[in-house]
Protein backbone atom coordinates (compact mmCIF):
# COMPACT_ATOMS: atom_id res chain seq x y z
CA UNK A 1 0.00 0.00 0.00
CA UNK A 2 2.49 2.24 1.11
CA UNK A 3 4.36 1.68 -2.60
CA UNK A 4 1.47 2.44 -3.94
CA UNK A 5 0.61 5.86 -1.81
CA UNK A 6 3.80 7.21 -3.26
CA UNK A 7 3.62 5.86 -6.90
CA UNK A 8 0.03 7.52 -6.82
CA UNK A 9 1.75 10.90 -5.26
CA UNK A 10 4.61 11.11 -7.86
CA UNK A 11 1.87 10.56 -10.82
CA UNK A 12 -0.09 13.38 -9.53
CA UNK A 13 2.55 15.80 -8.09
CA UNK A 14 0.91 15.81 -4.45
CA UNK A 15 4.46 16.68 -3.00
CA UNK A 16 4.53 19.94 -4.50
CA UNK A 17 0.28 20.49 -5.00
CA UNK A 18 0.37 23.33 -2.55
CA UNK A 19 3.11 25.50 -4.81
CA UNK A 20 1.89 24.44 -8.00
CA UNK A 21 -2.43 24.44 -7.60
CA UNK A 22 -4.67 27.40 -7.85
CA UNK A 23 -8.16 27.29 -7.62
CA UNK A 24 -9.81 30.29 -8.63
CA UNK A 25 -13.10 28.97 -8.95
CA UNK A 26 -13.17 28.71 -4.94
CA UNK A 27 -16.20 30.82 -3.97
CA UNK A 28 -18.71 29.64 -6.79
CA UNK A 29 -17.58 26.04 -6.36
CA UNK A 30 -18.75 26.54 -2.47
CA UNK A 31 -21.91 27.84 -3.24
CA UNK A 32 -22.63 25.05 -4.97
CA UNK A 33 -20.85 22.15 -2.73
CA UNK A 34 -20.71 23.54 0.46
CA UNK A 35 -18.01 22.35 2.40
CA UNK A 36 -15.23 23.61 5.13
CA UNK A 37 -13.12 24.04 7.96
CA UNK A 38 -14.62 24.98 11.33
CA UNK A 39 -13.00 25.50 14.66
CA UNK A 40 -12.34 22.26 16.24
CA UNK A 41 -13.91 19.49 18.56
CA UNK A 42 -13.29 18.88 22.27
CA UNK A 43 -9.99 17.30 22.13
CA UNK A 44 -9.03 19.78 19.82
CA UNK A 45 -8.88 18.03 16.49
CA UNK A 46 -9.68 20.11 13.35
CA UNK A 47 -13.98 19.84 12.06
CA UNK A 48 -14.62 19.31 8.47
CA UNK A 49 -18.12 19.73 7.05
CA UNK A 50 -19.91 19.18 3.73
CA UNK A 51 -23.78 19.68 3.34
CA UNK A 52 -24.22 17.31 0.56
CA UNK A 53 -27.64 17.88 0.59
CA UNK A 54 -26.58 21.27 -0.51
CA UNK A 55 -24.75 19.62 -3.73
CA UNK A 56 -25.57 20.87 -7.04
CA UNK A 57 -23.08 19.00 -9.62
CA UNK A 58 -25.08 21.13 -12.89
CA UNK A 59 -24.17 24.38 -11.34
CA UNK A 60 -20.55 22.61 -10.16
CA UNK A 61 -19.46 22.05 -13.22
CA UNK A 62 -19.93 24.90 -15.17
CA UNK A 63 -17.65 26.61 -13.11
CA UNK A 64 -14.76 23.49 -12.36
CA UNK A 65 -14.63 20.04 -13.83
CA UNK A 66 -14.42 16.80 -11.94
CA UNK A 67 -11.04 16.34 -12.80
CA UNK A 68 -10.19 19.69 -10.98
CA UNK A 69 -12.59 19.03 -8.10
CA UNK A 70 -10.91 16.01 -7.28
CA UNK A 71 -7.13 17.70 -7.55
CA UNK A 72 -9.04 20.06 -5.34
CA UNK A 73 -9.66 17.37 -2.70
CA UNK A 74 -6.60 16.34 -2.77
CA UNK A 75 -5.04 19.81 -2.64
CA UNK A 76 -6.82 20.28 1.17
CA UNK A 77 -6.06 17.31 2.28
CA UNK A 78 -2.74 17.84 1.91
CA UNK A 79 -3.28 21.74 3.63
CA UNK A 80 -4.81 19.44 6.61
CA UNK A 81 -1.48 17.64 7.40
CA UNK A 82 0.54 20.51 6.61
CA UNK A 83 -1.02 23.29 8.15
CA UNK A 84 -3.98 22.97 9.69
CA UNK A 85 -3.18 19.78 11.81
CA UNK A 86 0.14 21.33 12.90
CA UNK A 87 -1.75 24.40 14.30
CA UNK A 88 -4.23 22.56 16.29
CA UNK A 89 -1.40 20.10 17.73
CA UNK A 90 0.67 22.96 19.00
CA UNK A 91 -2.69 24.64 20.62
CA UNK A 92 -3.87 21.77 22.20
CA UNK A 93 -0.20 20.47 23.27
CA UNK A 94 -0.75 17.36 21.97
CA UNK A 95 -0.23 15.42 18.21
CA UNK A 96 -2.90 15.34 15.57
CA UNK A 97 -3.17 13.30 12.51
CA UNK A 98 -6.89 12.94 12.28
CA UNK A 99 -10.15 15.29 12.09
CA UNK A 100 -13.53 14.93 12.71
CA UNK A 101 -16.16 15.20 9.92
CA UNK A 102 -19.68 15.62 10.01
CA UNK A 103 -22.05 15.18 6.29
CA UNK A 104 -24.99 16.91 6.62
CA UNK A 105 -27.62 15.21 4.12
CA UNK A 106 -30.26 17.03 4.98
CA UNK A 107 -32.46 17.69 1.89
CA UNK A 108 -31.02 15.39 -0.51
CA UNK A 109 -33.24 13.97 -2.77
CA UNK A 110 -33.95 10.37 -4.15
CA UNK A 111 -32.93 12.40 -7.85
CA UNK A 112 -29.73 13.48 -6.45
CA UNK A 113 -29.08 10.29 -4.53
CA UNK A 114 -26.90 8.84 -7.45
CA UNK A 115 -24.53 11.66 -7.18
CA UNK A 116 -24.06 11.92 -3.40
CA UNK A 117 -23.39 8.14 -3.45
CA UNK A 118 -20.99 9.11 -5.85
CA UNK A 119 -19.23 11.84 -4.41
CA UNK A 120 -19.30 9.64 -0.98
CA UNK A 121 -17.37 6.69 -2.70
CA UNK A 122 -15.44 8.95 -4.33
CA UNK A 123 -13.72 10.89 -1.09
CA UNK A 124 -14.09 7.28 1.08
CA UNK A 125 -11.68 5.55 -2.00
CA UNK A 126 -9.04 8.28 -1.98
CA UNK A 127 -9.30 8.77 2.17
CA UNK A 128 -8.49 5.42 2.46
CA UNK A 129 -6.10 4.73 -0.29
CA UNK A 130 -3.87 7.74 0.12
CA UNK A 131 -4.65 9.27 3.33
CA UNK A 132 -5.37 6.35 5.82
CA UNK A 133 -5.83 6.84 9.34
CA UNK A 134 -6.93 10.66 9.06
CA UNK A 135 -10.40 10.22 10.40
CA UNK A 136 -10.75 10.43 13.69
CA UNK A 137 -14.92 10.65 13.79
CA UNK A 138 -17.07 10.94 11.16
CA UNK A 139 -20.97 11.73 11.92
CA UNK A 140 -23.56 11.63 9.05
CA UNK A 141 -26.32 13.67 9.85
CA UNK A 142 -29.52 13.87 8.83
CA UNK A 143 -29.64 10.40 6.86
CA UNK A 144 -32.60 9.56 5.16
CA UNK A 145 -33.86 6.17 5.20
CA UNK A 146 -32.33 5.28 1.69
CA UNK A 147 -29.38 6.29 2.86
CA UNK A 148 -29.36 2.81 4.68
CA UNK A 149 -28.89 0.87 1.63
CA UNK A 150 -26.19 3.38 -0.11
CA UNK A 151 -24.59 2.53 3.23
CA UNK A 152 -24.85 -1.14 2.75
CA UNK A 153 -23.26 -0.57 -0.53
CA UNK A 154 -20.45 1.68 0.98
CA UNK A 155 -19.20 -0.08 3.96
CA UNK A 156 -17.65 -2.84 2.16
CA UNK A 157 -15.43 -0.57 0.17
CA UNK A 158 -13.80 0.33 3.84
CA UNK A 159 -11.76 -1.40 6.27
CA UNK A 160 -13.42 -2.30 9.89
CA UNK A 161 -11.45 0.84 11.79
CA UNK A 162 -12.67 2.94 9.42
CA UNK A 163 -16.36 1.68 9.75
CA UNK A 164 -16.03 1.68 13.73
CA UNK A 165 -15.36 5.86 13.49
CA UNK A 166 -18.04 6.26 11.50
CA UNK A 167 -21.92 7.25 12.73
CA UNK A 168 -24.90 7.90 10.83
CA UNK A 169 -27.79 9.28 12.76
CA UNK A 170 -31.19 10.81 12.11
CA UNK A 171 -32.80 14.38 12.13
CA UNK A 172 -32.42 13.93 16.11
CA UNK A 173 -28.39 14.17 15.66
CA UNK A 174 -27.79 16.95 18.31
CA UNK A 175 -27.26 15.19 20.93
CA UNK A 176 -24.59 12.56 19.97
CA UNK A 177 -22.74 15.26 17.72
CA UNK A 178 -22.40 17.09 21.12
CA UNK A 179 -20.44 14.37 22.88
CA UNK A 180 -17.51 15.14 20.49
CA UNK A 181 -18.31 18.68 19.70
CA UNK A 182 -18.70 21.80 21.72
CA UNK A 183 -22.29 23.86 20.96
CA UNK A 184 -20.06 26.90 20.56
CA UNK A 185 -18.08 25.08 18.02
CA UNK A 186 -20.87 23.87 16.20
CA UNK A 187 -22.90 26.10 13.39
CA UNK A 188 -26.33 27.42 14.18
CA UNK A 189 -27.72 26.08 10.87
CA UNK A 190 -26.87 22.81 12.54
CA UNK A 191 -28.33 23.41 15.87
CA UNK A 192 -25.66 24.66 17.30
CA UNK A 193 -24.34 28.16 19.26
CA UNK A 194 -21.21 29.34 17.43
CA UNK A 195 -21.55 33.38 17.09
CA UNK A 196 -17.81 34.01 15.73
CA UNK A 197 -18.62 33.90 12.06
CA UNK A 198 -20.86 37.11 10.92
CA UNK A 199 -20.35 36.54 7.30
CA UNK A 200 -21.62 32.47 8.05
CA UNK A 201 -19.33 29.88 9.33
CA UNK A 202 -19.09 27.81 5.73
CA UNK A 203 -17.08 31.47 4.52
CA UNK A 204 -14.84 31.37 8.14
CA UNK A 205 -12.64 28.73 7.61
CA UNK A 206 -12.58 29.47 11.72
CA UNK A 207 -10.03 28.08 14.04
CA UNK A 208 -6.53 27.35 15.12
CA UNK A 209 -4.81 27.90 12.11
CA UNK A 210 -5.89 31.55 11.37
CA UNK A 211 -8.12 32.83 14.38
CA UNK A 212 -5.09 34.25 16.77
CA UNK A 213 -5.02 31.39 19.02
CA UNK A 214 -1.80 30.27 17.99
CA UNK A 215 1.40 32.37 18.12
CA UNK A 216 2.87 32.48 14.31
CA UNK A 217 -0.55 31.60 13.11
CA UNK A 218 -2.09 32.83 10.59
CA UNK A 219 0.66 32.42 7.86
CA UNK A 220 0.79 34.32 4.71
CA UNK A 221 1.77 30.94 3.18
CA UNK A 222 -1.39 29.45 3.68
CA UNK A 223 -3.38 32.22 2.01
CA UNK A 224 -1.44 31.84 -1.11
CA UNK A 225 -1.24 28.07 -1.27
CA UNK A 226 2.41 27.91 -0.86
CA UNK A 227 2.94 26.43 2.68
CA UNK A 228 6.74 24.51 3.77
CA UNK A 229 5.85 22.02 6.65
CA UNK A 230 8.41 21.11 8.98
CA UNK A 231 8.02 18.71 12.15
CA UNK A 232 9.46 21.12 14.12
CA UNK A 233 6.29 23.06 14.65
CA UNK A 234 4.86 19.82 16.35
CA UNK A 235 7.57 18.97 18.57
CA UNK A 236 8.56 21.84 19.42
CA UNK A 237 4.74 22.37 21.76
CA UNK A 238 4.15 18.71 22.24
CA UNK A 239 4.84 15.75 24.19
CA UNK A 240 7.83 13.37 22.66
CA UNK A 241 6.22 11.56 20.04
CA UNK A 242 7.73 8.00 21.01
CA UNK A 243 7.60 6.46 24.49
CA UNK A 244 11.21 5.16 24.16
CA UNK A 245 14.09 4.18 21.96
CA UNK A 246 12.15 0.65 20.99
CA UNK A 247 8.92 2.28 20.20
CA UNK A 248 11.26 4.61 17.72
CA UNK A 249 12.34 1.36 16.18
CA UNK A 250 9.10 0.15 15.61
CA UNK A 251 7.45 3.23 14.42
CA UNK A 252 10.32 3.85 12.10
CA UNK A 253 10.00 0.32 10.67
CA UNK A 254 6.11 0.40 10.77
CA UNK A 255 6.42 3.35 9.26
CA UNK A 256 9.02 3.48 6.58
CA UNK A 257 10.13 -0.22 6.84
CA UNK A 258 13.30 -1.95 7.87
CA UNK A 259 15.45 0.11 5.47
CA UNK A 260 14.20 3.22 7.22
CA UNK A 261 16.61 1.82 10.31
CA UNK A 262 19.82 2.73 8.14
CA UNK A 263 18.72 6.18 6.86
CA UNK A 264 21.76 8.26 5.86
CA UNK A 265 24.10 5.16 6.50
CA UNK A 266 26.16 6.28 3.42
CA UNK A 267 26.72 9.49 5.23
CA UNK A 268 27.66 7.80 8.70
CA UNK A 269 30.11 5.00 6.78
CA UNK A 270 32.04 7.83 4.51
CA UNK A 271 32.04 10.10 7.59
CA UNK A 272 32.76 7.56 9.79
CA UNK A 273 35.70 5.67 8.50
CA UNK A 274 37.19 9.08 7.65
CA UNK A 275 37.53 10.61 10.58
CA UNK A 276 38.57 7.72 13.01
CA UNK A 277 41.64 7.94 10.95
CA UNK A 278 42.38 11.37 11.42
CA UNK A 279 41.21 11.89 14.87
CA UNK A 280 43.74 8.68 16.07
CA UNK A 281 47.23 9.99 13.77
CA UNK A 282 46.37 13.42 14.97
CA UNK A 283 45.78 12.12 18.84
CA UNK A 284 49.30 10.58 18.48
CA UNK A 285 51.21 13.17 16.77
CA UNK A 286 50.00 15.81 19.47
CA UNK A 287 50.80 13.27 22.33
CA UNK A 288 54.48 12.90 20.93
CA UNK A 289 54.61 16.70 21.44
CA UNK A 290 53.30 17.37 24.60
CA UNK A 291 55.53 14.07 26.00
CA UNK A 292 58.17 14.98 28.81
CA UNK A 293 61.54 14.02 28.03
CA UNK A 294 60.73 10.33 29.33
CA UNK A 295 57.90 9.95 26.79
CA UNK A 296 55.23 10.41 29.44
CA UNK A 297 52.00 12.14 29.04
CA UNK A 298 50.61 13.51 32.19
CA UNK A 299 46.61 13.30 32.41
CA UNK A 300 46.33 17.05 31.82
CA UNK A 301 47.85 17.26 28.61
CA UNK A 302 46.45 14.09 27.25
CA UNK A 303 43.57 15.54 27.69
CA UNK A 304 44.07 18.54 25.82
CA UNK A 305 45.48 16.17 22.71
CA UNK A 306 42.19 14.89 22.71
CA UNK A 307 40.92 18.14 22.48
CA UNK A 308 42.60 18.70 19.83
CA UNK A 309 42.40 15.79 17.89
CA UNK A 310 38.76 16.10 18.07
CA UNK A 311 38.72 19.66 17.14
CA UNK A 312 41.15 18.80 14.05
CA UNK A 313 39.24 16.17 12.78
CA UNK A 314 36.18 18.43 12.35
CA UNK A 315 38.20 21.58 11.26
CA UNK A 316 39.59 19.00 8.17
CA UNK A 317 36.80 17.17 7.45
CA UNK A 318 33.43 18.24 8.60
CA UNK A 319 31.93 18.13 5.37
CA UNK A 320 27.63 17.96 4.41
CA UNK A 321 27.69 14.39 3.89
CA UNK A 322 29.49 13.33 7.19
CA UNK A 323 27.44 14.92 9.57
CA UNK A 324 25.02 17.73 8.75
CA UNK A 325 23.53 15.19 5.60
CA UNK A 326 23.06 12.09 7.73
CA UNK A 327 21.26 14.68 10.66
CA UNK A 328 19.08 16.08 7.44
CA UNK A 329 18.27 13.00 6.10
CA UNK A 330 16.88 11.39 9.20
CA UNK A 331 14.77 14.24 10.04
CA UNK A 332 13.90 14.75 6.47
CA UNK A 333 12.11 11.47 6.71
CA UNK A 334 10.33 11.91 9.94
CA UNK A 335 7.92 14.78 7.90
CA UNK A 336 4.84 13.59 6.30
CA UNK A 337 6.02 14.58 2.72
CA UNK A 338 9.95 13.68 2.93
CA UNK A 339 11.58 16.40 0.76
CA UNK A 340 14.83 14.37 0.10
CA UNK A 341 15.39 11.32 -2.47
CA UNK A 342 19.00 10.48 -0.90
CA UNK A 343 21.84 12.14 0.59
CA UNK A 344 23.00 13.73 -3.07
CA UNK A 345 19.80 14.75 -3.77
CA UNK A 346 19.33 16.92 -0.25
CA UNK A 347 22.47 18.30 -0.71
CA UNK A 348 21.54 19.68 -3.88
CA UNK A 349 18.70 21.56 -2.52
CA UNK A 350 20.18 22.40 0.89
CA UNK A 351 23.15 24.56 -1.38
CA UNK A 352 19.97 25.61 -3.82
CA UNK A 353 18.08 27.18 -0.89
CA UNK A 354 20.77 28.02 1.64
CA UNK A 355 23.73 27.85 -0.23
CA UNK A 356 27.15 26.52 0.88
CA UNK A 357 26.82 28.02 4.06
CA UNK A 358 24.09 25.77 4.82
CA UNK A 359 26.22 22.22 4.40
CA UNK A 360 28.17 23.95 7.40
CA UNK A 361 24.81 24.60 9.57
CA UNK A 362 26.18 23.70 12.87
CA UNK A 363 29.33 23.76 12.27
CA UNK A 364 30.36 25.24 15.70
CA UNK A 365 28.02 22.88 17.87
CA UNK A 366 29.76 19.99 16.01
CA UNK A 367 34.08 21.17 16.95
CA UNK A 368 32.98 21.99 20.49
CA UNK A 369 31.39 18.75 20.90
CA UNK A 370 33.85 16.30 19.13
CA UNK A 371 36.42 18.41 20.87
CA UNK A 372 34.72 17.12 23.82
CA UNK A 373 33.81 13.71 22.78
CA UNK A 374 38.08 13.23 22.10
CA UNK A 375 39.31 14.60 25.02
CA UNK A 376 37.20 13.09 27.32
CA UNK A 377 37.22 9.62 25.79
CA UNK A 378 40.29 9.34 24.64
CA UNK A 379 42.41 10.89 27.50
CA UNK A 380 40.14 8.43 30.22
CA UNK A 381 40.95 5.67 27.84
CA UNK A 382 44.57 6.54 27.52
CA UNK A 383 44.68 7.06 31.42
CA UNK A 384 43.08 3.57 32.42
CA UNK A 385 44.95 2.08 30.10
CA UNK A 386 47.92 3.57 31.84
CA UNK A 387 46.83 2.13 34.93
CA UNK A 388 46.17 -1.69 33.59
CA UNK A 389 49.35 -1.68 32.39
CA UNK A 390 51.16 -0.90 35.74
CA UNK A 391 48.97 -3.27 36.97
CA UNK A 392 49.52 -6.08 34.54
CA UNK A 393 53.74 -4.94 34.97
CA UNK A 394 54.04 -4.87 31.25
CA UNK A 395 52.37 -8.18 30.28
CA UNK A 396 49.83 -8.47 27.62
CA UNK A 397 46.62 -6.59 28.69
CA UNK A 398 43.50 -9.21 28.32
CA UNK A 399 40.88 -8.59 25.76
CA UNK A 400 37.76 -8.21 28.26
CA UNK A 401 39.85 -5.70 30.17
CA UNK A 402 40.32 -3.06 27.39
CA UNK A 403 36.69 -3.71 26.35
CA UNK A 404 36.39 -2.95 29.82
CA UNK A 405 38.15 0.35 30.33
CA UNK A 406 36.82 1.06 26.34
CA UNK A 407 33.07 1.11 27.09
CA UNK A 408 33.66 2.85 30.30
CA UNK A 409 35.47 5.70 28.44
CA UNK A 410 32.43 5.93 26.18
CA UNK A 411 29.99 5.95 28.83
CA UNK A 412 31.83 8.52 30.27
CA UNK A 413 31.69 10.37 27.00
CA UNK A 414 28.02 10.81 26.72
CA UNK A 415 26.79 11.83 29.98
CA UNK A 416 29.32 14.83 29.50
CA UNK A 417 29.36 15.98 26.54
CA UNK A 418 25.49 14.84 25.55
CA UNK A 419 24.35 18.75 25.91
CA UNK A 420 26.59 19.35 23.31
CA UNK A 421 24.85 16.89 21.08
CA UNK A 422 21.49 17.91 21.47
CA UNK A 423 22.70 21.47 20.30
CA UNK A 424 24.81 20.11 17.54
CA UNK A 425 21.68 18.08 16.43
CA UNK A 426 19.12 21.08 16.63
CA UNK A 427 21.11 22.94 15.07
CA UNK A 428 21.60 21.13 11.80
CA UNK A 429 17.89 20.84 11.96
CA UNK A 430 16.41 21.17 8.41
CA UNK A 431 14.76 24.52 10.44
CA UNK A 432 17.14 25.79 12.41
CA UNK A 433 17.85 28.96 10.17
CA UNK A 434 13.90 29.71 10.96
CA UNK A 435 14.15 28.47 14.56
CA UNK A 436 17.54 29.84 15.95
CA UNK A 437 19.49 33.14 15.78
CA UNK A 438 22.61 30.85 17.02
CA UNK A 439 24.30 28.35 19.17
CA UNK A 440 23.15 30.26 22.39
CA UNK A 441 19.57 30.89 21.40
CA UNK A 442 19.29 27.72 20.59
CA UNK A 443 19.98 26.87 24.29
CA UNK A 444 18.35 29.30 25.98
CA UNK A 445 15.17 28.04 23.92
CA UNK A 446 15.63 24.40 24.89
CA UNK A 447 16.30 25.15 27.78
CA UNK A 448 12.95 27.28 28.13
CA UNK A 449 10.64 25.41 26.62
CA UNK A 450 11.90 22.05 27.45
CA UNK A 451 13.53 22.00 30.63
CA UNK A 452 17.45 21.16 31.60
CA UNK A 453 16.87 17.49 31.43
CA UNK A 454 16.02 17.84 27.15
CA UNK A 455 19.64 18.51 26.91
CA UNK A 456 20.15 14.35 28.05
CA UNK A 457 17.74 13.57 25.84
CA UNK A 458 18.95 10.80 23.24
CA UNK A 459 21.60 9.55 25.73
CA UNK A 460 20.51 5.57 25.71
CA UNK A 461 20.34 4.82 22.01
CA UNK A 462 24.43 7.27 21.98
CA UNK A 463 25.11 4.84 24.77
CA UNK A 464 25.02 2.05 22.45
CA UNK A 465 26.70 3.44 19.76
CA UNK A 466 29.57 4.72 21.50
CA UNK A 467 30.16 1.88 23.76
Amino acid sequence: MWIDCQIWRKENGVDTIIETFEFPEYAPALKFYPRFYHKTDKIGRPIYIEQLGLLNLTQLFSVSTEERMQRNHVHEYERLIKYRLVACSIKSGRHFEQSTIIMDLKNVAISTFASVYGIVKGVSAVAQDYYPEMLGKMYVINAPMLFTGVWTLVKPMLDEATVNKIVILGSNYLPSLLETIDTESVPRFLGGTCSDCPEGCEHSDIGPWNDGSVEGYPKPEFERFALTYTAADIYRHVKNPFAGPIDVVKVTIREHGFFGLYRGLSALVLGTASKAGVRFLVFDQIKAVLADKDGKVTGGRMMLAGLGAGAMREYLLYKYIFDTGRTKLIQDQNLKAPRFKGLIHGTKIIIAEQGISGIYQGVTTVIARQGANSAIRLSAYGLMREKLTVHYKGMTIPWYSTFGIGAFAGIITVYTTMPLDVLKTKMQATDARQRYKHTGDCFVKTLKEEGVLAFWKGATPRLGRLI
